[in-house]
């Protein structure tokens, strides 16, 4: 054989490699994308891979870099790019040209997702293979902030120092929630989405922020004789209970695969017989320990009934109490957004359940709102939606950022809200007008 073949084929083998590494890390999450999986899936033996790569940290931080090197030049690895604010054009159609793309869901998004669960998962979180999603990351918020502060500097110049990064910070929320849940987007539907985060971070941008508490804000607690969220209603022995947490840590720590029945009994000293008594199979378990309660944490339903004329404020409330709710319960929420995060082929699999029941409870919110005073029909479709993207993007920046997401208190919500939603039907009614 030839050199030039040779090499060919060395290249070849190298694409292959990294490219079912990328798929299988989607699949499977860092710690169970192992070298003998590798090599069962490629057909290739150990000694080529291991020639190309030290160790399955570089294998999978090149196979990274090469999916987030292969999106479309208008992003990167997903995020926007954020174009340069414009001081001769509106503010809202500045944000709404940038949002719009961003919102758009797209295979380009797809290296965004399987980063944001490397970043999740704990086993990783050591690892060389969280510096190419994280650097990415960090330059689309950078990017972000640096336009805010360009906007300020223009049309703000009084405002508070820290105003620049609370907006960049609450504008990646809503794309982290966005990236996390929306899967499937119909093109129809992303103007009139863009249209009103952009009216809410412009809202945000003239809010007075002096009397609102933004530092570390714990949300309201549950009611005294409210049922904790890792637990359900009914006695449940203790030898369940320590299978649920154990099950919770594990999936926080290794993922959905990671998490092995062996792990966890031996995690919670509880005998594999036991947990089969319990439970039908590891999924009927993770079920019960993440996916439901995760969907707990997601909907309350005592704010889901009736009629009334002060639904924003419901809402806004609803945002403080599920700020406390996140910060007592670390390991579920990283728990549960790998499940959500995670390519799933059962529609059975607890992953499933939490996609199917995110999509529920944006459903009912969704409904709730058609029924309130002040809400043209229709229209809560796009409300619910922000709402979820929101609640999203505020776990993702607890559990990995910590940055003490900005404008997440009731004061703010509520404030902007009230705002912008005028605004927002004028835009909503032209662009039917249009149509």
């Amino acid at each position: 054989m030839s050199r030039s073949n040779r090499n060919a084929r060395g290249e070849a083998s190298r694409r292959k490699i990294l490219e079912i590494t990328s798929e299988l890390v989607g699949r499977y999450g860092y710690d169970s994308t192992t070298i003998s999986r590798i090599v069962k899936e490629t057909g290739l033996p150990a000694s080529s891979i291991y020639w190309m790569f030290k160790n399955k940290d570089e294998l999978i931080t090149t196979a990274l870099e090469g999916t987030y090197t292969a999106a479309p030049a208008a992003e990167t690895g997903g995020s926007p790019r954020w174009h340069g604010f414009q001081s001769d054009q509106p503010l809202v159609d500045q944000l709404l040209s940038e949002l719009i793309p961003a919102l758009r869901t797209t295979p380009s998004e797809a290296p965004l997702r399987v980063g944001i669960m490397l970043a999740l998962e704990g086993a990783a979180s050591d690892s060389q293979v969280q510096i190419p999603f994280r650097r990415r990351r960090e330059a689309a918020q950078a990017r972000i902030e640096k336009w805010w502060q360009q906007a300020l500097r223009e049309q703000a110049p009084s405002a508070h120092p820290d105003k620049a990064a609370r907006l960049a910070l609450l504008t990646m929320a809503f794309l982290d929630g966005h990236y996390v849940s929306d899967l499937e987007t119909d093109d129809r539907v992303v103007e009139k989405r863009a249209l009103l985060l952009s009216n809410i971070l412009w809202g945000s941008f003239w809010h007075d922020t002096s009397t609102c508490l933004h530092c570390n804000n714990p949300g309201i607690p549950p009611e005294p004789g409210k049922v904790p969220l890792e637990t359900e209603p009914g006695e449940r022995d203790s030898t369940s209970e320590a299978l649920l947490k154990s099950t919770r840590y594990l999936m926080a720590q290794r993922g959905y695969e990671g998490a092995t029945v062996a792990r966890i009994c031996a995690h919670s000293g509880v005998k594999r017989s036991s947990l089969y008594w319990r439970y039908k199979d590891k999924d009927a378990l993770v079920k019960a320990a993440v996916a439901d309660p995760y969907l707990k944490l997601l909907r309350s339903h005592e704010w889901l009934r009736g009629e009334s004329s002060a639904w924003i404020e419901i809402l806004a409330t609803e945002l403080d109490s599920f700020t406390y709710r996140i910060r007592e319960n670390p390991d579920l929420v990283k728990a549960g957004l790998l499940l959500a995060l995670q390519h799933w082929d059962s529609p059975e699999s607890a992953g499933a359940a939490v996609t199917q029941g995110v999509h529920q409870i944006e459903k009912e919110i969704a409904l709730f709102l058609d029924q309130q005073q002040g809400v043209e029909a229709g229209r809560g479709e796009y409300l619910a939606w922000m709402f979820m993207r929101l609640q999203e993007g505020m776990m993702l920046d607890f559990v990995l950022w910590n940055q003490g997401l900005s404008l997440n208190n009731s004061t703010c919500l509520h404030s902007t809200l009230s705002f912008v939603l005028p605004q927002w039907e004028e835009q909503l009614r032209g662009i039917a007008s249009a149509c």
